[in-house]
């Protein structure tokens, strides 16, 4: 059996008293394989993605990474997850470069490549020193996505990667 396998459960989840937002979701993903999920706005797109990442709890169903539920092994998972939402994650008060550094630092990941390499990759070298706040929307979203280079991990949840990249 793959080490690496990604998988959700027979997922529900509810808003407070309301019916199921989704119910019965199951998929099952292995080591270099992706998921898209589409679908109308408030379909529950974005919950069922942070849902995936650990930071909701299903009303039924379980996500399990390297057959282990992620909700009693959120540092293991933690560990081997970039999740980047709606919201992009960066400090507006800190430079391109800082915002890379401050997030490889959290993670406690050692970066795999050069910061000016990954500026380079990420078309902001020329920006490298410039306050966040200062950026566009797309140059923001190019910082958040930056850490896929910086510090890889094995699992990606993106959350709409591509909005407003110029």
């Amino acid at each position: 059996m793959t080490k690496n396998v990604f998988k959700a459960i027979d997922l529900t989840y509810c808003l407070e008293e309301k019916p199921p937002l989704f119910s019965n979701v199951s998929f099952e993903l292995i080591a270099g394989q992706g998921l898209v999920i589409e679908g109308p706005n408030g379909c529950g797109k974005s919950t069922l993605l942070r849902l995936l990442s650990g930071l909701l709890s299903p009303v039924q169903g379980d996500v399990t990474w390297q057959q282990q539920s992620i909700y009693s092994t959120q540092c293991i998972y933690a560990e081997a997850l970039h999740y980047i939402g709606h919201q992009n994650g960066i400090k507006l008060g800190l430079t391109v470069s800082e915002n890379l550094q401050l997030a490889a630092h959290l993670s406690l990941a050692k970066p795999a490549l050069p910061l000016q390499q990954v500026l380079k990759e990420l078309q902001l070298t020329s920006y490298a020193n410039t306050f966040a706040s200062q950026l566009s929307a797309g140059q923001k979203r190019r910082i958040a996505l930056g850490r896929l280079l910086y510090f890889p991990k094995c699992l990606w949840i993106l959350d709409e990667p591509l909005t407003a990249l110029d």
